[in-house]
């Protein structure tokens, strides 16, 4: 029998989330702008040559929203990790701060727990993956109890498996349209950087290993290292420099990789008939100098917390932005390529400073490039500040909103303006 508990007070109340719906119907095609299509060797490459993003508009249209700033624990999100479309419209919501999955039916409401934190059947510990696979079956990833827990279509424990890592990251497991399990795992030996290669193994839901997928080689991004630790518990560390062109990769539930080197606006879909690259023209972004030192204290002030006395031994902050910040693939396979725009300053008090006076800050808007599954651009979504996509399938989207007072609330979305 389905629980009943008092409803959450933000149930469809949309108009109390701020959030910017863009764009509508999908304008006509500018004739300023063309795809061309080329082949180099066994490559295919599809270009989008002089769009404008605002010749094709995504929108996000809000549609649902639950959560609450002081309620019931069922609605008091700490951080929503991931949230995935059940069976009869329900949605699965992990909350990582409570490491808790729950789930709630299509209006918002609060049907059930699925497992907890512990070491018994259909428990978990650290989930680092979580996916509804094909049959509508549950899929975790618990990296603590080095296991793969599969619930049924109502959320109840079935079976687990073992699924050992040493490795811990978020978003390790991906269910693809075949019905196998895909797992984030290292493939080989640690490199002179300490880096250990990752690599998916695909798994049946049973458990079984059915092959490996390699990722293709991509160049590796310039850090800053210090040690930290006395005596016999000295540690060393590495640190991402911001605006540092991060190459990364994914996996497609169509079942294969997608990759970018993420210095140049170039995304390849590692399909098994031949690989295909997407790219884009887009404007060089640069870094104002004062942005670029202002970067630099504040990583300087960060490492020198653990290792007092650290100096700069990295390469400088960028004078540019890289043409990928990251991307995402979607349920139907659909690329969404994070870009980097333009930084605003913002004349506020940078709380991070402690040795000198009040510094401001730098951001930017955040937005995605759209791509189908045959290379062709379908539209730029700017996104509203303060808004998280998690799972995107059709024209219907899950996401996160925090609101001006840090309130996070799980709102399902309308993607407007894409093609049908």
């Amino acid at each position: 029998m389905r629980q009943q508990v008092r409803p959450p007070s933000l149930i469809a109340l949309l108009t109390i989330v701020p959030l910017v719906a863009c764009g509508g119907d999908r304008p006509a095609a500018s004739t300023t702008w063309s795809t061309v299509t080329d082949t180099i060797g066994d490559t295919v490459i599809v270009r989008t040559v002089g769009a404008r993003d605002s010749a094709v508009l995504v929108g996000l249209l809000p549609e649902l929203a639950f959560g609450e700033s002081d309620g019931a624990d069922e609605y008091t999100f700490g951080y929503v990790g991931n949230v995935l479309p059940a069976t009869a419209g329900d949605v699965y919501v992990w909350d990582a701060q409570a490491n808790l999955l729950r789930r709630y039916d299509s209006t918002g409401h609060f049907v059930r727990q699925i497992g907890r934190k512990g070491g018994g059947p259909g428990e978990y510990d650290r989930p680092i993956g979580l996916d509804v696979m094909p049959d509508g079956r549950l899929a975790i990833w618990d990296a603590g109890q080095q296991r793969v827990n599969i619930y049924d279509t109502a959320g109840t424990f079935v079976s687990s498996w073992r699924a050992e890592t040493n490795v811990f990251m978020q978003d390790g497991l991906l269910a693809d349209s075949a019905g196998r399990l895909n797992l984030q795992l290292p493939v080989g030996e640690r490199d002179d950087s300490g880096d250990v290669p990752m690599g998916v193994v695909r798994y049946t839901a049973d458990g079984t290993v059915l092959d490996t997928l390699f990722p293709p080689p991509l160049p590796t991004p310039g850090t800053l290292s210090s040690e930290g630790g006395s005596g016999q518990s000295v540690s060393s560390y590495r640190f991402y420099i911001e605006y540092v062109p991060q190459p990364s990769w994914s996996v497609s539930p169509l079942g294969y990789l997608v990759s970018t080197p993420a210095d140049r606006y170039a995304i390849t879909l590692g399909r098994p008939d031949g690989p295909l690259r997407i790219e884009r023209d887009v404007p060089v972004v640069p870094v104002e100098a004062a942005e670029r030192s202002w970067i630099e204290r504040r990583m300087t002030r960060m490492v020198q917390r653990q290792s007092p006395g650290w100096r700069w031994n990295g390469p400088p902050v960028p004078a540019t932005k890289p043409a990928v910040d990251y991307l995402k693939v979607d349920a139907d396979g659909r690329i969404w390529v994070a870009r980097s725009f333009l930084s605003q300053r913002v004349d506020n008090v940078d709380a991070d400073t402690s040795d000198g006076p009040p510094e401001p800050r730098w951001r930017s808007r955040a937005g995605y490039d759209v791509f189908a599954t045959d290379g062709h651009w379908l539209g730029h979504l700017p996104m509203p500040q303060g808004t998280a996509l998690l799972h995107m399938r059709g024209d219907v989207a899950w996401g996160t909103v925090r609101d001006s007072m840090d309130v996070q609330r799980v709102v399902r979305f309308r993607l407007t303006g894409l093609p049908k």
